[in-house]
């Protein structure tokens, strides 16, 4: 199609120049017209300056239409040859589009590389948080770094010089040996340690990674109950606790004449008792006895004996006795912290 109109274009400018040239013909002036016709039959002279003139009209035609013929060729030809021809498009078109289509095909395939791409980092971080994942929960529950062992807690108040054994708080602890540390709770292992009658009060500190540390606050025997030939150690609480022999001298020797009292029941009373008294009087305590009534009796330097009674009115008796003190006698009495009497 573009070829086509390509040569009627060519045909319409070829029918534009021939009209042209006959124009041209027309117009121009014949050589009865250039050369004045003399008058009463005289001869036109030659213009000796143009020698085309003397040449007849039908060559000086034939000339101008060769150089009119070269003039259309010279044009015809540069027109062909700034005009490409219709192959020439037509494979411009085509590797226009063949373009188009590779660049479309390298487009999908680099989005397909991206995206296999992304995928794979996703796989590879999904990969790396499984791994760290399971690393972890081997490390919380089946790692022997982070079980519990009663060898490697570090105890702190027992043994040595304090009256709780460090085999009867070894041996607790064994109970626990093989459990999980993050399954553990310090509530529990306190209570555990702190059943030992000589334990007053435990501290668990679990430290990163596996780390255990128990403080230990022993009981404070305040006597020692009579029993036979022996006697038996307790403290402010009522139990019974387990003391040497060197330590059970220096303890006051407790009697109770009353078999209806509990040592349960008298160890805190008596225990606010000597809590009220100064230092001083608690250190020439020797012996403790118990009467009806729980009414207390001290025994001070195995000599003179205090009549403390029932344990009320603590702090004003043991002002009351701080004041007589100050005098030997072998009595006091201050049961009524008011009326109080000495012998």
């Amino acid at each position: 199609m573009r070829s086509g109109a390509q040569s009627a274009g060519t045909h319409s400018e070829l029918t534009r120049e021939r009209s042209g040239a006959h124009s041209e013909l027309s117009q121009a002036p014949s050589g009865a017209d250039s050369v004045r016709r003399p008058r009463s039959g005289v001869r036109p002279t030659q213009n000796p300056s143009r020698p085309d003139s003397a040449k007849p009209d039908s060559a000086r035609r034939s000339q101008r239409s060769t150089r009119l013929g070269a003039r259309r060729a010279a044009a015809f030809g540069a027109r062909r040859a700034s005009t490409p021809p219709a192959g020439v498009h037509a494979d411009a078109a085509m590797a226009t589009a063949s373009a188009q289509v590779i660049s479309m095909r390298e487009r999908r395939a680099e989005k397909k590389r991206m995206n296999r791409l992304r995928w794979r980092y996703r796989l590879a971080i999904a990969a790396g948080l499984m791994v760290m994942l399971s690393g972890l929960v081997w490390l919380l529950f089946f790692s022997p770094m982070l079980m519990f062992s009663a060898d490697r807690v570090q105890v702190n108040g027992a043994g040595g010089s304090s009256i709780v054994s460090m085999a009867d708080v070894r041996r607790v602890l064994a109970d626990h040996n093989g459990e999980r540390l993050v399954l553990m709770r310090p509530s529990v292992l306190a209570a555990d340690v702190e059943s030992i009658p000589e334990v007053a009060q435990a501290d668990v500190h679990f430290g990163f990674p596996a780390s255990v540390r128990i403080a230990i606050v022993p009981e404070v025997p305040i006597a020692c109950a009579v029993e036979g030939s022996d006697c038996v150690a307790f403290a402010g609480s009522g139990a019974q606790l387990h003391v040497g022999a060197e330590e059970k001298k220096t303890l006051p020797k407790l009697t109770v004449d009353d078999s209806a009292v509990k040592l349960a029941n008298l160890a805190p009373r008596l225990d606010e008792v000597l809590t009220s008294m100064s230092p001083a009087v608690r250190k020439r305590i020797t012996a403790v006895t118990v009467g009806a009534g729980t009414q207390f009796s001290f025994t001070l330097d195995g000599q003179a004996i205090v009549r403390w009674g029932t344990a009320s009115q603590n702090a004003q008796k043991n002002t009351v006795l701080a004041v007589l003190l100050k005098e030997q006698h072998q009595l006091y009495d201050v049961s009524a912290p008011t009326l109080p009497i000495t012998q």
